[in-house]
């Protein structure tokens, strides 16, 4: 694996990224929120949020980065505050 800046660089899974919640808020596909879990296609750039009982609860676009958000237009905060480091307010 290479290095960046020193460090060992982290090598993340395809399907980890970011959506806008139902709130208008940036989640992680990986930690959605209580009870619920993502089903993520990367080819079309989609996100599922479904429910403890497999009902898709909320449909949206997949991100891989915060970078890619603020590209499409969107500018949010992260539903996690120690993500919303060096994020646009």
């Amino acid at each position: 694996m290479e290095e960046a800046c020193g460090a060992q660089a982290v090598v993340l899974p395809a399907d980890h990224g970011y959506f806008v919640d139902w709130n208008g808020d940036a989640r992680l596909t990986a930690a959605p929120g209580d009870g619920f879990s993502c089903q993520v296609n990367v080819e079309t750039a989609h996100v599922d949020v479904v429910d403890s009982e497999g009902f898709v609860v909320h449909e949206c676009s997949f991100f891989r980065t915060f970078e890619s958000m603020n590209s499409a237009g969107i500018n949010c905060w992260a539903n996690n505050p120690a993500l919303n480091k060096g994020m646009n307010a």
